[in-house]
């Protein structure tokens, strides 16, 4: 029980985090520079956490495997021309599906 516990509080962080950079990108188009920057840098960082996750914690490793792939942006595009939110919008879906199956065992 402990490692399910475990597991589901990492997908739980990373659904937050997720969560908070898909809201913080503009829907009406525009992006201000400073703000298309600190994207990137909360992108970058999101997507290396979630890699050294999936080689950390084996429980949870395909779900965030398959999450990072699916935000294939690279991590210096830009986060509207590139379609960041359908990348994280996935990848969200593959951990929130992953913390509903986890807490219904």
């Amino acid at each position: 029980m402990k490692n399910t516990t475990h597991g589901i509080a990492v997908l739980e962080g990373f659904e937050s985090r997720l969560n908070e950079l898909m809201e913080m990108i503009p829907k009406d188009g525009r992006l201000p520079l400073a703000l298309k920057s600190r994207l990137q840098r909360m992108y970058a960082v999101l997507k290396a956490d979630i890699k050294a996750a999936a080689k950390q914690e084996s429980e949870v490793r395909a779900v965030l495997a398959e999450a990072v792939c699916r935000m294939r942006a690279a991590t210096n595009t830009h986060p509207i021309k590139s379609d960041w939110f359908d990348g994280l919008y996935s990848a969200r879906c593959d951990v929130k599906y992953a913390i509903s199956a986890r807490k219904r065992k």
